[in-house]
């Protein structure tokens, strides 16, 4: 099994199961390395749980009005 806090070179994603905003921060945050993460939904939204993101780049996808 692919652990949330191994960091993965190659074309592969991770997609884990979390209860709220706060479980789905606290995994992206349980990594050693964080090189890169991504986050969608509304931009206020999205932009509240990327800053909350300890990781080097943070991408965002914004859902279309």
């Amino acid at each position: 099994m692919i652990s949330s806090r191994e960091e993965i070179f190659g074309p592969v994603i991770s997609i884990l199961p979390y209860k709220d905003e706060d479980e789905a921060i606290s995994i992206a945050n349980d990594t050693e390395y964080g090189l890169s993460g991504y986050v969608s939904g509304s931009q206020e939204r999205a932009q509240k749980v990327a800053e909350k993101i300890r990781s080097g780049n943070v991408h965002v996808n914004l859902e279309k009005e």
